[in-house]
């Protein structure tokens, strides 16, 4: 799990850095959000151990990136690579899920 977060982060980091230097145009509010998750999954993946919050909290960050990198991927470079990225959430989703039950 802790590889797919940091692919996850530095994905994020790469994708939002080409953005800005392109300036491409990204939503600030959509920018924002992705960037405090990108944070929680940081803070969390450096942790020896999280608890069951933690990995609710987790799950909801990665579903945040997520859901909001779908809705500005406007780049038809970046396609091939949404979808490694993709596989590599649902991936790390499902673990996060058979580690946390109580997760929808």
């Amino acid at each position: 799990i802790k590889d797919n977060l940091n692919f996850i982060v530095r994905y994020c980091d790469f994708y939002m850095d080409y953005c800005h230097e392109e300036n491409l145009s990204i939503d600030g509010d959509l920018a924002g959000e992705i960037l405090d998750s990108i944070f929680i999954i940081e803070e969390l993946s450096q942790k020896e151990a999280i608890d069951e919050d933690e990995i609710k909290s987790l799950y909801e960050s990665i579903d945040e990136i997520y859901e909001n990198l779908i809705s500005i991927n406007d780049i038809t470079l970046f396609n091939n690579i949404h979808l490694v990225f993709t596989h590599i959430i649902i991936k790390t989703k499902d673990k996060l899920k058979q580690r946390c039950m109580s997760i929808e």
